[in-house]
């Protein structure tokens, strides 16, 4: 009797092996990969985990297009990131829902799409600081302290 194998499988084998090739290539476990979970392909933060490779997630639902979800993703492991639609002017009011959302784990941010410059090509060095400076609070260089009110790693 001859066995079958489904697609998702045979998907599953070759993304594992090309993970493990890559962190060997890489120098094996002193990198960590980043996952951009989208509701479209959370599945392979988990096959990447299972076959040892130091993955974490980035919840960024827009899939890059820099659009504010309607309600963060939780997160369900101590360290993730979180991208789309954040801004200068938005940054703390989302970083507030992005903390509930993680339960208090650390997190991280990306930042793209509301830092540009107006034709797109470029970063708006302007907007970068005013990001940064939003967020200063929020930043954790040097572990806990009374000011900080969250662990953000930009």
């Amino acid at each position: 009797m001859a066995s079958t194998t489904t697609r998702d499988q045979v998907d599953r084998a070759k993304f594992t092996g090309l993970l493990s090739d890559t962190s060997k290539m890489a120098g094996g476990s002193n990198y960590q990969y980043i996952f951009q979970l989208d509701d479209v392909n959370n599945s392979i933060l988990a096959i990447a985990r299972q076959a040892g490779i130091n993955a974490v997630p980035l919840f960024d639902l827009s899939g890059g297009a820099g659009q504010l979800p309607q309600a963060w993703p939780r997160a369900d492991v101590a360290y993730s990131g979180y991208a789309g639609g954040l801004s200068p002017e938005n940054v703390i009011e989302q970083l507030k829902k992005i903390e509930e959302a993680a339960w208090g784990h650390r997190i991280w941010v990306d930042v793209e799409t509301h830092v540009r410059s107006a034709d797109d090509q470029t970063f708006d060095l302007d907007k970068v600081r005013a990001f940064l400076e939003a967020v200063k609070l929020w930043v954790d260089q040097a572990g806990p302290s009374e000011e900080r009110r969250g662990a953000v790693h930009l």
